[in-house]
């Protein structure tokens, strides 16, 4: 809880009568904290990854979490996401081969961790003040998400990063 997770999966599916099939786009499941821009962030990552993207399912879920304030204790939703994204090699139009799963993922992790860097163009300062008026500036609440991660122990890029090969392994 308030960290990301990557399934990074070429693992075989189940269709709706149990039966297994072949998959024809890998599959990037990232579930963890809702900042706005993580989206986009995650998209423009996988672009520059050479990946096309053939289907995509987001969603959010809320969470009650306790926060201290001071001495008190108050309740806060927390916004989850779980975003499912099924790509292919944008060059040859197949699932990508296991060995590149894991850069995948950590490609996908990295825009979690830095979302103004990813989509900003270069040269573009992410300094402001807080407002979401589309300029990128949106870092406060960005600040709030990595507040709340686990400290200590953060978990471990390796800990936050699944990888499902074809075989299953």
């Amino acid at each position: 809880e308030g960290y990301y997770h990557i399934e990074a999966s070429n693992a075989l599916e189940a269709d709706d009568d149990g039966n297994l099939r072949v998959v024809y786009a890998t599959k990037l499941t990232v579930t963890g904290p809702d900042v706005d821009g993580m989206l986009a962030s995650m998209t423009v990552a996988l672009a520059k990854r050479g990946c096309s993207l053939v289907s995509l399912h987001a969603a959010k879920s809320e969470d009650s979490s306790y926060r201290k304030n001071g001495e008190e204790e108050e309740q806060e939703e927390q916004q989850e996401i779980k975003d499912v994204f099924y790509v292919v090699d944008r060059f040859t139009g197949q699932p990508f081969e296991d060995d590149e799963l894991y850069p995948l993922a950590e490609s996908l992790l990295e825009s979690l961790r830095t979302p103004m860097a990813i989509i900003m163009p270069l040269g573009s300062s992410t300094s402001g003040t807080g407002d979401n008026d589309g300029s990128g500036s949106d870092m406060s609440s960005l600040e709030r998400v990595f507040a709340k991660q686990p400290n200590p122990p953060y978990p471990t890029r390796e800990e936050q990063i699944t990888v499902v090969t074809s075989t299953g392994n």
